[in-house]
């Protein structure tokens, strides 16, 4: 039973409209860079040693699609650039993109959500 209690904060940032939003310009910035170099897809995914498939849901910013830090290795080194570089200006989009989504917490509760929206 402690496994469920420990799955449950992830799970419910990964369906949550954040974290599409930042798959979403993850995948938008990986596609840019990639545009960049003037590569097909099928050229990055050779230089980065990924899979052809698992390139496109990169791009496409699908979720549940849950890049690891392996893959964001791949695909900065694939494109000669930092981890920072390839983030860069993420954090931003994904933020104001998602103002009013909820993110979930122990403090947030909906009476407080539904207190704080209504000015």
């Amino acid at each position: 039973m402690a496994g469920t209690a420990d799955e449950r904060p992830s799970r419910l940032v990964r369906e949550s409209r954040r974290f599409g939003v930042a798959a979403k310009a993850l995948g938008a910035r990986v596609r840019e860079l990639r545009r960049a170099r003037s590569w097909t897809l099928e050229q990055a995914a050779e230089r980065m040693a990924l899979d052809l498939k698992h390139l496109q849901k990169v791009e496409a910013g699908n979720p549940p699609l849950n890049v690891t830090l392996a893959t964001l290795l791949r695909i900065a080194d694939g494109l000669d650039v930092t981890i920072a570089e390839l983030f860069a200006g993420l954090a931003r989009k994904s933020r104001s993109a998602a103002a009013g989504d909820a993110r979930p917490s122990k403090r947030s509760s909906p009476a407080r959500r539904g207190a704080s929206g209504s000015s």
